[in-house]
């Protein structure tokens, strides 16, 4: 998949009429306060991603939201020992009245061991002031020995769009991978729900 530095990929599942929701992806954010911004990184390549999108609506009886959310993403660092903050931005749409105050369960593991995620506010790029993604974002720290590859999952909620004439919308973007060394070389995305549901979905 190639990447352009403002290069926009969507992937979008719709059912009848429906309204917007959106989010985003991981990248390198710069700041030790509360605000952090996102930075191109020339070392660490986003090797390979699969997206998982569990409809939670068609399967039933779920203590998570409308969709479960999988992200397994695998990294390798090219250039020198390093310690980055990774950053997961979440793009809303506020001119649409969309809200990030529901608890999304996000949860994060780095090799296999769960790290510990902190909640921050993402600002503009001082330096390229379009080079901004959200208004929060969940970071966490990641240290890379030079040559080595990690392995790095994201599990978390989201309700999608519902509007009256009873459609749903969930809308994924990815805005970051150009801030990653390279291409990503492989991508996939898996979408789970009941056959049934199946002729529903545009």
């Amino acid at each position: 998949m190639r990447k352009g530095l403002v290069s926009l990929s969507l992937i979008i599942f719709l059912a009848n009429i429906l309204l917007l929701s959106a989010y985003a992806d991981d990248s390198v954010y710069q700041g030790d306060g509360y605000h952090v911004f996102p930075i191109q990184n020339s070392d660490v390549q986003l090797v390979a991603e699969t997206i998982t999108i569990i409809d939670n609506r068609a399967f039933g009886g779920s203590k998570r939201q409308n969709y479960g959310i999988d992200v397994d993403m695998t990294f390798k660092n090219k250039g020198a020992d390093t310690t980055v903050q990774m950053g997961f931005p979440i793009f809303i749409n506020e001119e649409e009245g969309e809200q990030i105050e529901i608890d999304t369960h996000f949860r994060t593991w780095v090799n296999g061991q769960e790290v510990a995620i902190t909640k921050k506010q993402g600002i503009p790029n001082p330096l390229t002031k379009d080079l901004h993604f959200s208004k929060t974002v969940y970071t966490y720290g990641v240290s890379f020995k030079s040559g080595e590859t990690k392995r790095i999952k994201h599990t978390y909620d989201v309700g999608g769009s519902f509007d009256s004439m009873g459609g749903w919308e969930l809308r994924y973007i990815l805005r970051t991978g150009a801030l990653w060394k390279d291409v990503i070389e492989n991508f996939s995305m898996i979408y789970k729900t009941k056959i049934s549901k199946v002729n529903e979905i545009i």
